[in-house]
């Protein structure tokens, strides 16, 4: 025999639920299905933003100054001439010299 219960948040035996993912898209999935709330990159969610679809909550923002992109790939790869394009561009997006 089954039961439904309706419990709060703070009836939850473990106290408050907190939802973890590394999916981005994902998350964004959520909140557009009103499933919570989630911190987004102003690039990716600006566009949802302008239609209506997210809002932002707060005024406040971070901005990263100084921030770092990794580029990780197998040795036995790195004479692959697609990944030598990729990487070519990839650096050329990150302002980084290319060093030959």
């Amino acid at each position: 025999m089954g039961g439904h219960h309706r419990l709060g948040i703070g009836d939850r035996p473990n106290g408050a639920h907190h939802f973890n993912a590394n999916d981005y898209n994902l998350l964004i999935q959520m909140v557009l299905s009103d499933q919570g709330v989630a911190l987004g990159w102003d690039h990716l969610v600006s566009p949802l933003v302008q239609r209506g679809q997210l809002v932002r909550p707060v005024e406040q923002e971070v901005v990263l100054e100084e921030t770092r992109h990794y580029l990780a790939f197998r040795e036995d790869k790195a004479d692959d001439d697609a990944l030598r394009r990729f990487r070519s561009w990839f650096l050329e997006q990150s302002d980084i010299a290319l060093a030959a």
